[in-house]
């Protein structure tokens, strides 16, 4: 569980970043693009990243339980 967490923290924080620093000051710095125009879009991104999020899971929740085989040996 806490491995988990930390995957979901860290992926997280690196999206935050690259989005953040990275796209809006490329965009708006290097290839010249209206700030407003940039930040539009990072936030349509984020909305929908969040709306296939859900979507996932209601679909996720629908479907028969399965289990995956994994490579290593389980307790």
């Amino acid at each position: 569980m806490l491995q988990s967490a930390g995957d979901v923290i860290g992926n997280n924080a690196a999206g935050y970043m690259l989005v953040g620093g990275f796209i809006i000051a490329y965009t708006t710095q290097v290839l010249g693009m209206p700030k407003q125009e940039v930040l539009n879009v990072v936030t349509l991104s984020a909305v929908s990243w969040g709306f296939f999020t859900w979507m996932g899971g209601v679909l996720s929740d629908k479907s028969p339980s399965t289990t995956a085989p994994v490579p290593w040996p389980t307790t």
